[in-house]
């Protein structure tokens, strides 16, 4: 195999009359990973592999049609910027053209052609074409890097093949064949075995027949109290149940811990709204993710030598479950008891995990973020005071990290945990400069970090307002409002759970005037340009921090109340993959493969060997 940075893209285009589009997707030409439907009828999928050292990638596209079909990677889910490959198969070929949107039309091609087409073929109502390129943006200004930031992968297709030798304008997919989904392409998460002489069990959270809403997005919040565990268990394994029928309606589930025990215990089992003012007061309790899972994800493994560990004073006895419901055919009809399943044992593994919460302390009034801004910058730290305190408190050494979930609302459009060592900025934790906050899923390591006593970590938030709000957005739990956090799993587990920290009061009020409610509300109301956008950044980035490092009333010795601004003395220069070997002068069309088993459906297979088998039954 070439050891190139590579990415192979495949792309099927198939009638629903051949396969079930329901819970099973299409069975691809080879063993895909990962897979995602990208509209709401599931007529559109979406398969794609690569090694675990980002070399190969494969994308392979379901479309019920028989014309030509595309698949762009966007940043913003927009033709303009966008990567776009176009395939189709005629007359006994199969052709495939590298192009990219420059705006909200039609595609020219590339100066430089960068894919290699694999192979193509049409079978049972199916279109296939399967291309290669490589991870890296080889001609710069129109081919798109694939990187570990959240993908908006656009899609079209038309009903004909185009009428000439390339794909003209006239060849217009129309208003409804296209569409974007937005999906993290190079997804690090193991998907290893639990091992098997663990003596697992396992409880469910479900929101158990719940009737969504005739509403495009539905957000709902659901209390419950654990089970009555006598003793100490590990969490193992997280792993989503979806009822069949509505996999592209659970968009994702996000299971938060809760602080303390309901006042109100009515309120456990019961389904809510989340984030609106009729949400019950105990629910904004539970604060600390534990898990969270996306459309098109698997499940969380933790790792063999860790678990998550319940039954003990410490641990949670309430947890929340957030599920958001898409609803974009606005259908009445879905009545859902999907699961989140979660498997636990009494075999204790070597450590407890843990979970800590890294970023800016929610609060509507140290968190404030100005209109009409292309960038502004939040940043908050973890401090080495907090963490080599909290290391020195169980006399650990260090802390691994292995998964990270990052968190911001609908305006942050950049977030990055950065790693800080006596001053030198290491490798990147995590970083996603194209967030969705409609698509949250933690981010596996490829490799576990170690974060020793006098470390530092990071969270950065860019949030971007232009064109999306005309006040000042503060921070708080609203999705109006602003948050910029980072759930850290890890392991062994600290005596805290929040490392969190945020713009001193009386500092950050004097650095920009404010001296009174009158001049509050003067700043609050004022016109923002960018000169101004940009002088507030910089202010809010400069003045003493309040931190919180605690878990509960817990705080470890010698820890400080105030902390000065983290200085990064060498930013980390991270490497840019280039592209190598060879990148252009492939054939631009191939012939047709010709049909075989392996387009063969799912079901269309599993009824084929149904049928043998009775068959068989038959003559014997």
């Amino acid at each position: 195999e070439n050891k190139m940075h590579m990415l192979v893209l495949g792309l099927i285009l198939a009638s629903t009359a051949h396969f079930c589009m329901g819970q099973t997707p299409p069975t691809a030409s080879e063993n895909f990973p990962h897979y995602i439907a990208l509209d709401g009828p599931q007529n559109v999928w979406l398969f794609w592999k690569f090694t675990d050292t980002h070399i190969t990638f494969i994308f392979q596209l379901n479309v019920k049609t028989l014309g030509w079909i595309g698949v762009g990677i966007s940043s913003a889910g927009a033709m303009t910027g966008s990567d776009i490959f176009v395939g189709w198969v005629k007359n006994g070929k199969a052709y495939l053209s590298d192009r990219h949107a420059t705006a909200n039309a039609f595609p020219p091609k590339d100066t430089i052609e960068n894919l290699e087409l694999l192979e193509g073929s049409e079978c049972n109502g199916r279109t296939v074409i399967k291309f290669r390129r490589q991870l890296a943006g080889c001609e710069l200004t129109q081919d798109r890097p694939v990187t570990a930031d959240t993908a908006r992968i656009i899609y079209g297709y038309g009903l004909e093949d185009p009428t000439g030798d390339d794909i003209v304008a006239s060849d217009y997919h129309g208003a409804v064949r296209r569409g974007s989904r937005s999906v993290i392409l190079l997804e690090s998460r193991v998907l290893r075995p639990v091992p098997a002489n663990e003596q697992h069990q396992h409880f469910d959270l479900s929101n158990e027949g719940i009737q969504v809403p005739v509403v495009d997005t539905y957000y709902n919040c659901r209390l419950f109290k654990l089970p009555d565990f006598t003793k100490k268990h590990h969490i193992v394994r997280v792993e989503p149940i979806i009822q069949a029928g509505y996999e592209q309606n659970v968009h994702h589930i996000v299971v938060y811990q809760c602080l303390n025990a309901p006042q109100d215990l009515t309120v456990v089992g019961r389904n809510v709204q989340c984030y609106t003012a009729n949400m019950p007061q105990d629910f904004r309790n539970c604060e600390l993710v534990i898990s969270a899972w996306h459309i098109g994800g698997g499940p969380m493994v933790y790792p063999n030598h860790a678990g998550y560990p319940l039954g003990t004073p410490d641990d949670p006895k309430y947890i929340l479950m957030e599920t958001h419901y898409d609803n974009p055919t606005l259908r009445s009809d879905i009545v859902d008891s999907s699961v989140m399943r979660f498997t636990y044992t009494e075999n204790l593994r070597t450590f407890d995990a843990g979970v800590l919460e890294v970023g800016h302390k929610v609060d509507p009034y140290r968190l404030i973020i100005p209109p009409n801004a292309r960038s502004f910058l939040a940043p908050a730290e973890c401090s080495s005071n907090c963490l080599t305190e909290a290391l020195r408190e169980q006399n650990f050494p260090d802390i691994k990290i292995f998964a990270n979930f990052l968190h911001s609302h609908v305006v942050g459009r950049s977030l990055e945990l950065k790693h800080i060592r006596n001053g030198v900025e290491l490798p990147v934790i995590s970083k996603d400069d194209s967030y969705d906050f409609n698509f949250q899923e933690a981010r596996y390591l490829a490799e576990e970090r170690v974060i020793k006593q006098g470390d530092s970590l990071q969270m950065v938030c860019n949030y971007r307002t232009i064109g999306k709000r005309t006040n000042v957005t503060i921070g708080g739990l609203s999705t109006s409002h602003e948050m910029c956090l980072s759930f850290v799993q890890y392991y062994p587990k600290l005596q805290i759970s929040v490392c969190d920290s945020l713009p001193e009061i009386n500092a950050l009020m004097g650095t920009v005037g404010i001296t009174n409610f009158t001049t509050l509300v003067y700043f609050l109301q004022k016109l923002w340009d960018e000169a101004s956008v940009d002088e507030f950044s910089a202010k809010v980035s400069s003045v003493m921090r309040k931190q919180f490092c605690k878990n509960n009333d817990h705080i470890p010795p010698n820890v400080n109340n105030l902390i000065t601004p983290l200085v990064i003395t060498t930013p980390h220069q991270p490497a840019v993959r280039q592209c190598t070997g060879q990148s252009t002068g492939f054939s631009p069309s191939v012939p047709q493969k010709t049909c075989g088993a392996t387009f063969l459906s799912a079901s269309f297979k599993l009824a084929a060997v149904m049928l043998a088998l009775v068959s068989w039954v038959l003559m014997s």
